[in-house]
């Protein structure tokens, strides 16, 4: 759309563009209307509005009508709420469930862990209190060392960093595929260079898969059980 003038002095030119400029910075966010003012002395000034221009450009004699408005980028993906226990887990994983303060839990005594997911749910009470670093180790248990894959994040049986922990440096709290065994520091207070900040009354998981460093299967068994703790 091109709205066509008559052409000012050169003079006046400067004039024009610092209506223009001015019309610009006052649109509203949404952009459905602006206006630009026209003095050509010794009229008086004109305002000109149009309800579908945003914004004008201005080039020699033409005075043209920008109606494209900017697609807001997409808002990042929601937080997983923790209320549903394992929510968006696979039908045959491996969930644990209110182990909070125990510190010799065993895999095997809730199910099968082979080529399935672990997921243990931290649940932390409402009430917990203590700025001093615990240790969530985890070893084998019945069986020779497994090269698993271990997160700690706020998804259940969720891999990918978009959730993960993290350190006062910023590092993600997992261990690649590969690793043999595994240990996650965490703290009610701030977090450091080595432990996570966790918070009363919010729920954590730690997820972890069998897996070789190169994202293959890790198991053979019917189970590659593990025993670990999550001190209070």
């Amino acid at each position: 759309m091109h709205a066509s003038h008559p052409v000012p002095p050169r003079g006046l030119v400067a004039l024009v563009c610092l209506a223009l400029g001015l019309a610009a910075s006052s649109l509203p966010s949404t952009g459905h209307a602006a206006s630009f003012i026209l003095q050509v002395p010794p009229f008086p000034p004109k305002t000109y509005e149009y309800s579908h221009c945003t914004s004008y450009t201005w080039s020699g004699n033409t005075l043209t009508c920008v109606t494209s408005v900017q697609t807001p980028p997409p808002p990042p993906p929601p937080a997983p709420s923790g209320g549903t226990p394992f929510e968006g887990c696979p039908d045959d994983a491996l969930k644990i469930d209110g182990q909070w303060g125990n510190t010799a839990i065993s895999t095997f005594d809730f199910g099968y862990f082979s080529t399935n997911i672990l997921s243990i749910r931290v649940a932390v009470p409402a009430n917990a209190t203590g700025t001093y670093i615990r240790s969530s180790s985890w070893v084998e248990f019945g069986t020779g060392p497994i090269a698993r894959e271990a997160i700690f994040t706020t998804a259940a049986c969720d891999f990918s960093n978009t959730y993960a922990l993290r350190t006062s440096l910023g590092s993600v709290a997992r261990y690649p595929a590969g690793s043999i065994a595994f240990n996650f520091k965490y703290t009610l207070g701030n977090p450091t260079t080595t432990a996570v900040k966790i918070e009363p009354g919010k729920v954590y998981y730690i997820n972890v898969r069998n897996r070789y460093g190169d994202g293959s299967n890790s198991c053979f068994m019917e189970a590659c059980s593990m025993r670990g703790g999550l001190p209070r």
